[in-house]
C-alpha cells in the first residue's frame, strides 16, 4: 500500500511541483543503495553468516526514521498544541514497537543480547530526541 501510494501519487506529484525532483529521487535511492552495500562490505565479514547484513543494515534506517520523528514532534507542536499532542500520541504508540523490532533484528543478526539492546536503544530511542533538539535549534 505504501509503495503503491508512493509510485502512483507522491512521486508524480513531486515531479510536477519541482523540476529537480527526479534528481533528488535518484540521489536518495543511490544513497540508500550505496550505504547498504558499504555496510555489508565493511561491517559483515565474509566468514560471518548471511544474517549479518539482515541484522545490521536495517538499524541505521530505523535510526534515521526516528531522527525524522523527532523533527516531526517539534514541527507539529509549533503548529498548535492539539496537532502536536495528536502527533505525539501516534508517535509514542509506534516508538515502543520500533524499539522492539530494532532489538530483535539486531539480536537475530549477529549481536549478543546486551549489545543488541544498546544499539537498539541508540537507534530507536536516542535519535528521536536528537531530531527534536536539532530542529528546535533551527526554528
Amino acid at each position: 500500500m505504501l509503495i503503491s501510494a508512493s509510485f502512483m501519487h507522491i512521486i508524480p506529484q513531486s515531479f510536477k511541483m519541482n523540476g529537480a525532483a527526479p534528481v533528488f529521487l535518484l540521489a536518495g535511492f543511490l544513497a540508500i543503495y550505496l550505504s547498504n552495500r558499504l555496510l555489508n562490505l565493511y561491517v559483515c565479514q565474509h566468514d560471518q553468516p548471511v544474517d549479518c547484513a539482515e541484522g545490521i543494515i536495517p538499524t541505521p534506517g530505523i535510526g534515521f526514521h526516528s531522527l525524522i520523528d523527532g523533527v516531526i514532534y517539534s514541527v507539529t507542536f509549533n503548529v498548535s498544541i492539539l496537532t502536536g499532542a495528536l502527533a505525539a500520541i501516534g508517535m509514542i504508540l509506534h516508538e515502543f514497537p520500533e524499539g522492539i523490532v530494532s532489538f530483535v533484528v539486531l539480536e537475530r543478526g549477529v549481536f549478543p543480547r546486551r549489545k543488541s539492546l544498546r544499539h537498539a536503544f541508540v537507534a530507536a530511542a536516542l535519535s528521536t530526541p536528537s531530531g527534536t533538539l536539532v530542529s528546535v535549534a533551527r526554528m
